[in-house]
């Protein structure tokens, strides 16, 4: 598989600095890495640019930095959601044999974090880990509805206050014949943490299936909120 060398050598320095307890010179890591000291120079000031290593200045010795500790924490929390989420998800799959998913907002989108499938023939052919613009999905669009730090257009703002109420958000994928319902997932802070959906095919799509699936996403969410 072909890889980025430059990532890699990031990588491998990170690496080297992680596993000595007391860091590294830039001539130990030089030699550790069988890396000339001018290449492997450009890299740290990078590194440290961006708060991945830092270096004491009485020793001149690396560390790695404050954002190891902060992507750290990302993944702490992202697992914690996800253990705390996941069986409300398999209950609204089983309940509904529909596809559900759970997705946390970014700064330009949302994260596909966790994903139930159903057992119909049908299914989505979406994939955890994926990114995706706030306004391609209904759990975007209620996720976006309550970002208050992003300058929507007014266009943009329409199209969210269109799609639902800030605690719920519909949207329907007419290429593929699905309708998604969402739902937002509060904090007891009332921070917004994460969104939840339930995908329909139009086939299996009712009046009356919409509002029981927004009345179970809206106690889903609740029951979220009082635990987290």
């Amino acid at each position: 598989m072909k890889t980025i060398q430059s990532i890699d050598k990031a990588v491998c320095i990170l690496d080297a600095i992680a596993q000595k307890e007391g860091g590294m010179t830039l001539s130990e890591l030089g030699r550790e890495l069988e890396m000339p000291l001018p290449t492997l120079h450009g890299f740290i000031r990078s590194l440290e640019k961006w708060d991945l290593v830092f270096k004491t200045s009485e020793k001149g010795r690396y560390f790695l930095g404050s954002r190891i500790l902060q992507l750290a924490g990302c993944c702490d929390r992202e697992r914690t959601l996800i253990g705390l989420i996941h069986p409300y998800l398999v209950q609204l799959s089983e309940k509904y044999e529909e596809t559900v998913h759970m997705a946390v907002p970014t700064e330009h989108g949302i994260l596909y974090l966790d994903k139930v499938e159903c057992q119909r023939p049908f299914r989505m052919t979406s994939m955890v880990g994926v990114r995706e613009k706030f306004s391609d999905s209904a759990i975007g669009l209620v996720l976006a509805a309550n970002r208050r730090d992003i300058p929507w257009t007014e266009a943009e703002r329409k199209i969210i206050e269109a799609a639902g109420d800030g605690m719920t958000a519909s949207l329907y994928h007419r290429d593929v014949g699905i309708h998604c319902l969402a739902a937002a997932l509060f904090h007891r802070s009332g921070e917004v943490q994460a969104g939840i959906s339930i995908a329909i095919p139009e086939r299996r799509f009712t009046p009356e299936l919409r509002t029981s699936v927004f009345n179970d996403l809206l106690e889903v969410a609740e029951t979220i909120r009082q635990r987290s």
